[in-house]
């Protein structure tokens, strides 16, 4: 905890955040600096206003949509697991075809382009597979997050299935993006 008059102008322009006030008075902050909680205010005048302020230190991961139903309906993707250097990350899909080649497509920028009646979210700057699905249709991946992935960097994923039950004998699933933090 932390009382009086604390400059926060390195830590909130390093953040993202331009042109906040010039005076921050902190009233408590977690063990771990994480999320402040105090008051601003403007050395020219202008009144005091709260604030809560919370870092985000394990990135974001996101469901972009676009999946695209076989037989099983629409196949989903989930990604979970902080994106911190070698911290480890888990990709899982579900409701794919049972007992199936997979090909997971990992972009570095999104493409969102047509592609067997479906979108293609990922650029195919990798593709790994075939990979089987289990006899539910899961597939579950796990690595470690690698280093020196810049900050607010995008990585983009999605599955593709041949399934004879989706439009042009494939099935997809949604996009998904990581964003380090």
């Amino acid at each position: 905890q932390s009382t009086g008059f604390v400059s926060m102008d390195d830590v909130l322009v390093s953040s993202g955040i331009l042109g906040a006030p010039a005076i921050y008075q902190c009233r408590a902050m977690t063990d771990d600096g994480n999320i402040i909680v105090g008051q601003s205010g403007n050395p020219n005048g202008g009144g005091w206003a709260g604030f809560i302020f919370e870092f985000d230190t394990d990135g974001s991961w996101d469901d972009v949509g676009h999946a695209m139903a076989g037989t099983n309906g629409e196949p989903s993707l989930q990604g979970s697991g902080p994106l911190l250097p070698f911290a480890q990350v888990s990709i899982s899909l579900s409701n794919a075809l049972p007992s199936a080649n997979a090909f997971l497509i990992i972009g570095l920028s999104a493409l969102n382009a047509p592609f067997k009646s479906g979108v293609l979210v990922a650029s195919p700057d990798m593709i790994i597979g075939p990979l089987g699905t289990d006899a539910t249709g899961s597939l579950d991946l796990s690595s470690f997050w690698p280093s020196d992935v810049p900050s607010a960097f995008v990585t983009y994923f999605q599955y593709w299935i041949p399934d004879a039950g989706g439009p042009m004998g494939f099935a997809a699933s949604n996009g998904l993006t990581a964003t380090t933090p």
